[in-house]
């Protein structure tokens, strides 16, 4: 057998030699190793070649493909790659089927050209770390993944222009985690090499190419097809040309800051040493390692590991519950922010509260006054907490037919709308606001009171909730200045922290009074929120600098596109519903469909205590 192959293998090698019209980018031994595993294999299934260059590893797998019955398909971007593949596959191999495909790996695996499992799939194209983890995710989402898998320039390095973003192996490896076993096929290279006329060279004990046999239940890549849109190739042309944009304008920003000697010491110049090429930051290195849960989380701990070496001063200040940046703080620091500052914030506050949350569900279990009664009542409330952890807002039906003629008796238009109380103007919107108390307004008190509310309150929190203010709020849409606009009706976050408000709509609420609206899923954080809060929070500390004045975060119809998100809910309500939602998330005040009505609640708002 071993003959035969050999003989296989030659006959193309010596044709292949003799075509001009070849370009070989791999080695004889790695092109050996491919072509065994194919025509060797029982198993049926095509071979995919995602990156086919002229076509040099192509004829040798097409005519492994030809002796065994096998389909090979061709992905390329460019359309001059493919017709010289297949010309140089005919002209060498012979009759085989060779299937060519134009386009990316994504609408490649989108295009539902495949029947059957891949054999094997090759991945050679675009080595960027963004790139490469694209083609995996893409390959990945396929119904049936590949039975192997192997990989080109594995330890490839570069030191010029974007090839300093070749990252092979980090790519794998962050999909896969540690693979074993692991083959390391074609060129092995012991000492790190010089680097060629392009900047080009291999890494220390460095592996031209891999291959590993994919286990259904052992090793799967880390990115599912949801997730596989999420992590986009590290060439900014896919994405949209105002996020492009903000990249080239803060990279250059800091570079300029770095020029005129910002301060950049001990730890901070050490951490941008070890995390950036030529200890430069970039938010395009950034969006890599914000992408990688395997980087995100080495980085962190070293960013945090740096921010605790600065002082207690300033670990308290960074990790305090501002909302915004204060004159000449640390929160102000141009050059933190664009390393991920408000990212680290965002996400120790993530990492407090989930901790908070299990310690209080331990202690509220087991308390007098809020612990639940039965296992029914247990359960409803571990739904209500999943719910609002999944979607970040809960709706809650509370109180009675009573209750809610008493409260509208209590809170009535005479009652609330009394110039002792707080009236105030956002745009074209008029509020009114008056504070509630048990003296005054029991019934209204008595729902804020009930056990359900108190209990799943405590629990988003994390902590038993102690007195809060209270408030009645009479929105009057078009009742303000028609000239201004209501800036709550443009999308926002509150704050760069989780902040929970919450509304009882006693009166309900119908579409024609504009109903708070939300985008489910936004409370989290994932790494293209903290990317944004990254460039957002770098913006803001110049504008601090500058003296303007900076309100909650307010985003526009690109961050939308960039983020991703579901179509928004609109909470059109029955009377005495009861709305808890983490402003951290994105939402709005929405249009009336009829002006000049009034939108009826009271609400309240909390921040779960860090310290």
């Amino acid at each position: 057998m071993a003959q035969i192959l050999e003989a296989d293998f030659d006959t193309i090698a010596r044709k292949a030699d003799r075509a001009s019209t070849l370009t070989f980018a791999t080695s004889t031994g790695l092109r050996r190793r491919l072509f065994d595993l194919v025509r060797t294999s029982e198993l049926d299934g095509p071979v995919v070649e995602v990156g086919c260059y002229t076509g040099g590893t192509s004829i040798f797998l097409a005519q492994a493909c030809a002796l065994t019955g096998r389909e090979l398909i061709l992905v390329d971007v460019s359309d001059e790659f493919l017709q010289r593949a297949v010309s140089n596959i005919k002209q060498i191999v012979g009759p085989c089927t060779v299937i060519p495909f134009k386009g990316t790996s994504r609408q490649f695996a989108t295009s539902n050209m495949l029947t059957k499992r891949p054999l094997l799939a090759f991945i050679d194209a675009d080595h960027r770390y963004g790139a490469v983890l694209e083609d995996i995710c893409a390959m990945a989402s396929l119904e049936n993944e590949p039975v192997y898998w192997a990989f080109h320039d594995y330890s490839l390095r570069g030191t010029m222009g974007d090839r300093t973003q070749i990252a092979v192996d980090r790519a794998v490896h962050d999909q896969f985690g540690k693979i074993d076993p692991m083959e390391r096929i074609g060129t092995q290279t012991l000492a790190e090499t010089a680097p060629n006329h392009g900047g080009d060279f291999w890494a220390a004990n460095g592996s031209e190419g891999i291959l590993f046999k994919n286990s259904d239940a052992e090793r799967k890549p880390t990115a599912t097809p949801a997730q596989a849109k999420a992590n986009q190739a590290t060439d900014l042309a896919p994405w949209p040309e105002w996020l492009a944009d903000d990249f080239r304008t803060v990279d250059q920003r800091i570079k300029d800051l770095m020029g005129r000697g910002l301060d950049c010491e001990g730890q901070t110049q050490a951490f941008v040493k070890r995390w950036y090429a030529d200890a430069v930051p970039s938010i395009r290195r950034l969006r890599e390692i914000l992408a990688s849960e395997t980087l995100r989380d080495a980085y962190f701990q070293d960013f945090q590991s740096m921010i605790d070496g600065l002082g207690e001063g300033v670990k308290s200040d960074v990790f305090s519950t501002k909302a915004c940046f204060p004159a000449q703080s640390i929160l102000n620091d141009k050059l933190l922010n664009i390393l991920g500052l408000c990212a680290l914030r965002a996400q120790f506050v993530r990492k407090s509260i989930e901790k908070k949350r299990r310690d209080a569900i331990s202690e509220l279990m087991r308390a007098g006054n809020l612990s639940p009664k039965d296992f029914q009542e247990t359960d409803q409330l571990f739904a209500n907490l999943d719910t609002f952890e999944e979607n970040g807002f809960l709706a809650l039906s509370v109180g009675s037919e009573r209750s809610y003629e008493t409260i509208c008796q209590e809170l009535s238009d005479e009652v609330v709308m009394k110039d002792q109380w707080l009236t105030k103007v956002d745009g074209d919107t008029l509020l009114y606001r008056m504070p509630l108390n048990s003296k005054d307004t029991p019934e209204a008190m008595s729902v804020v009171r009930n056990k359900d509310f108190m209990l799943s309150y405590s629990l988003i929190c994390g902590h038993e909730i102690r007195p809060i203010p209270v408030y009645s709020e009479f929105v009057h849409q078009g009742g303000g200045d028609e000239n201004e606009d209501d800036a709550n009706k443009i999308w926002h976050m509150d704050t760069f922290h989780n902040t929970y408000k919450w509304w009882c709509f006693f009166s309900g609420v119908k579409k024609e009074l504009g109903p708070f609206m939300y985008f489910p899923g936004s409370n989290k954080l994932d790494w293209k929120k903290m990317l944004w809060l990254s460039i957002y929070s770098t913006y803001t500390a110049f504008a601090k600098e500058r003296g303007e004045v900076v309100i909650s975060p307010r985003i526009s119809s690109a961050d939308l596109e960039f983020f991703g998100l579901s179509e928004p809910k609109a909470f059109d309500v029955p009377p005495m519903t009861l709305v808890i939602a983490d402003t951290f998330g994105i939402h709005r005040r929405s249009e009336p469909e009829v002006s000049g009505l009034i939108r009826r609640s009271f609400f309240g708002w909390a921040r779960s205590e860090l310290t």
